[in-house]
């Protein structure tokens, strides 16, 4: 299970890492053995993005302490300052065509298995999800993970 708060490529790094360590010890790599963690927040217009970006700035100042890595200091003392505050590319924050192209980076570099954490999820936030950014992945029926 990969984190909610590191960059994609640090996620794609670590994938990486964890395939070519499954392949050196002679253990058959399977992409649902390999859980990311995004948060989620579907945007329609600027002003949600808004409102959005200062629930993730919460989230993170909530969970910062416990993150570890590369880069992970940004994270442990997130300013009071709204302005201070930076977003970067790993939740999956914006406009359904903005969430597929995040998800199909992370799918590019060879993530298949995404949990979401959605501060503030609705049954409408749901549907969106379902309606609009779901058929960008359907290739076939969902599977179990096997591990």
């Amino acid at each position: 299970m990969l984190d909610q708060i590191a960059p994609v490529d640090v996620i794609i790094d670590r994938v990486r890492i964890f395939r070519e360590e499954c392949e050196r010890a002679g253990r058959p790599y399977n992409p649902m053995m390999v859980g990311v963690t995004r948060g989620l927040q579907i945007v329609h217009n600027e002003e949600e993005r808004k409102r959005a970006i200062l629930t993730r700035r919460e989230v993170l100042k909530n969970i910062g302490d416990l993150a570890r890595g590369p880069g992970a200091e940004r994270y442990h003392h997130i300013k009071d300052d709204a302005d201070a505050f930076e977003l970067d590319d790993a939740p999956l924050l914006g406009t359904p065509e903005e969430i597929i192209a995040r998800l199909k980076r992370l799918e590019a570099g060879g993530v298949e298995n995404v949990l979401f954490a959605a501060p503030g999820a609705s049954v409408a936030g749901l549907r969106t999800f379902a309606e609009e950014i779901m058929p960008a992945f359907d290739r076939e029926p969902m599977a179990l993970a096997q591990v």
